[in-house]
């Protein structure tokens, strides 16, 4: 685990929770005075920039994301030109004019909602500042909530079998976490690495030793209630599906899951939720009336309708909304929702739901022209496609959710730390775990590393007499996909009938869906030696196979699609390739997250022919957005990276040469 603490203690500096504070002055560090100053803001709020030009300062602000929250403290003279480029802006959420003259700068900042106090005195600041924030995080109505929406023609029963790209893998990625089963030295790993990230921090330092000391699994919840730095964490790693620290928490979403079970209520109730939304956030739900939304972080509301009304605050820049939950115990089988009455300091009636239930938006309407409100009905969490990925070892199926998401690096990390495990306990998914790594090594064109780990996986499957044909099958493809990608295209066939032959003429089931892997790699090898019409002819069988029997698989098919567009390309049947690229990259956009491989592949092959063609700027389009996804997937020095930066370029002085 040493390269993910590494990662996240680098990683601190860009914060790592929502709130952030930042001092514009410029003698923000030239004092005594004004360094303990920053020392017990800092016990308010952790992450604290200091900047002393402007524009520097102004570059940071808008460089940080619309989901976070920016508290400005400005001195009078800079406030004056900084305040109206900044005021708009969503991600900032107060301004506190920290000067010497009060009266002068009360004059200018009372144009500006956003400037809450104007002060001159030290203790005062740091008072008010701390006054503020308590009551922002007490009613967490400015954090931002993480919300999913589904497509509308979304079957009921089957709410969640035809999720919209980046949707279905937060639902995957929430349902690995709750099924992993928990490592011990992760409470510890947080720990360690919670106290470098808040060194500088005694306030939460304090804290964190606390949590070491009097944790158990039956505090879980009191603990994540508390304003400290497992809930500031927690709650933006959640929301930006940060890997690395949401692994180190999935003992505590795990111990809170359980506590909620224990805790689940066993009749209906009506609850309430007051938040802060953009104008944005706000358009989007409206468009979303009658459609299914994931919350994808833990989800608290009260039974008291007046007290979440009266958490609400009058704000320019975000809209009020008032969240109306009606749920029945009955469908939260999965994702328990709980009172935790008696579990926090608060003595309301304080709701709990578990991170990502699921609703339906039942309507929304304005209730005394301020306040926006929206009526959601708990649904069923029961999904095919989260049943698709439970497995024996749920960490390696964790790390098939990070390599479906295009997170490579992390997946490499992951499975090396299983592969210490299964070689000391000669585990019975070791050969799968040689095989992830060799998808790892593949995806990174390493493609020596990969054959190597392909031909153990091989060994160890041929040696266990209890393996299953299947699982030989997919070696000998994996080794043949290899193969073929170095060069050797009859060694790459060679291996590929092997597969073929353990299968059998007539394979069910999953023995099906390597057939038609089998065959499309096939026709991948003939393509490569120019063979075009017979690599057709494979593609169309694997086609086929998928459209028959897996329907539902629409990544296969798209990627069915893609190679009988890549083969009428090179047969230079331009507008049958476009109309397979189309429908290969409908079916991406369905299935897959927007950074995905596959679709950038696709995009690629799409500008690929309008350069042939002569038309520069469609080309220049789809080499762009290809461009994108691998530059946000891959490094620099990546093949991909390379061939599409040059295609770029080399579109680039034809537009200009034809103008």
């Amino acid at each position: 685990m040493g390269q993910i603490l590494n990662k996240i203690i680098t990683a601190a500096d860009d914060n790592l929770e929502t709130f952030s504070l930042i001092w514009l002055d410029a003698s923000v560090n030239k004092t005594d005075d004004n360094q303990h100053t920053q020392d017990e803001l800092r016990a308010t709020i952790h992450q604290l920039k200091t900047f002393e030009d402007s524009e520097r300062c102004l570059k940071h602000i808008l460089s940080t994301g619309n989901g976070d929250r920016i508290v400005l403290i400005v001195s009078g003279s800079l406030g004056r030109t900084i305040v109206p480029r900044i005021h708009n802006l969503d991600q900032v959420l107060s301004v506190y004019v920290y000067c010497q003259d009060q009266t002068a700068n009360e004059q200018w900042s009372s144009r500006y909602p956003k400037v809450k106090a104007v002060v001159t005195d030290t203790k005062e600041l740091i008072v008010r500042i701390q006054i503020d924030q308590e009551k922002r995080q007490q009613s967490r109505i400015y954090e931002p909530l993480p919300i999913s929406i589904f497509d509308t023609k979304i079957v009921h029963a089957k709410l969640t079998t035809n999720l919209q790209g980046h949707l279905v893998h937060s639902q995957l990625l929430i349902n690995c976490l709750l099924q992993m089963r928990t490592d011990t030295t992760d409470k510890n790993e947080l720990i360690s690495i919670s106290k470098k990230i808040y060194r500088k921090n005694r306030a939460e330092l304090t804290i964190i030793n606390e949590f070491e000391q009097k944790y158990s699994s039956d505090t879980a919840i009191s603990w994540y209630t508390r304003d400290t730095f497992l809930s500031r964490l927690l709650n933006k790693a959640l929301r930006t599906q940060n890997i690395d620290v949401l692994f180190l928490f999935q003992f505590f979403i795990v111990d809170i899951r359980r506590q909620l079970e224990k805790l689940r209520l066993s009749v209906p109730i009506r609850a309430y939720r007051s938040q802060l939304m953009s104008n944005e956030e706000l358009k989007k739900l409206k468009q979303s009336a009658g459609q299914f939304v994931s919350i994808n972080s833990f989800f608290s509301a009260t039974l008291d309708r007046n007290r979440a009304i009266a958490c609400i605050e009058n704000t320019d820049n975000f809209v009020p909304i008032l969240f109306e939950i009606d749920a029945e115990p009955n469908l939260s089988t999965d994702k328990p929702f709980a009172n935790i009455k008696g579990q926090t300091l608060n003595r309301d009636e304080e709701i709990l739901f578990m991170l990502g239930s699921i609703f339906q938006i039942m309507d929304i309407f304005t209730y005394q022209r301020s306040i926006w409100i929206v009526k959601l009905k708990l649904c069923s969490d029961s999904s095919r496609q989260l049943d698709m990925i439970e497995d024996e070892n749920q960490l390696l199926s964790f790390g098939h959710v990070l390599m479906t998401m295009g997170k490579i690096e992390e997946a490499e990390i992951y499975y090396r730390r299983l592969l210490e495990d299964f070689e000391s306990n000669k585990h019975t998914d070791l050969a799968r775990c040689y095989e992830a790594l060799g998808n790892v090594a593949d995806e990174k064109c390493d493609y020596d590393m990969a054959l190597h780990f392909y031909e153990k996986s091989l060994r160890n499957n041929l040696s266990e007499p209890s393996k299953r044909s299947l699982d030989i099958a997919s070696n000998y493809n994996n080794i043949g996909e290899i193969q073929q990608k170095k060069g050797y295209f009859k060694k790459a066939i060679e291996n590929y009938e092997k597969a073929l032959d353990v299968l059998g003429e007539y394979p069910l089931g999953k023995g099906l869906v390597k057939q038609a892997i089998c065959f499309n790699n096939i026709g991948i090898a003939c393509q490569e030696q120019h063979a075009y019409k017979e690599a057709l002819s494979y593609y169309r069988k694997a086609y086929e196979i998928r459209r028959k029997n897996f329907p539902h698989d629409e990544t296969s098919l798209g990627m069915s699609y893609n190679n009988i567009g890549n083969a009428y390309y090179l047969l230079k049947l331009y507008t049958d390739a476009i109309y397979y690229y189309q429908e290969a990259l409908k079916l991406y956009k369905k299935t897959l997250p927007p950074h995905h491989p596959k679709y950038a592949s696709t995009c690629n092959n799409i500008g690929a022919i309008y350069d042939d063609q002569g038309k520069y700027n469609e080309a220049l389009s789809f080499y762009t957005d290809a461009a994108k996804i691998y530059r946000n997937i891959y490094p620099s020095t990546h093949p991909n990276v390379i061939k599409i930066e040059e295609n770029i370029q080399r579109v680039l002085t034809k537009v200009k040469q034809k103008n």
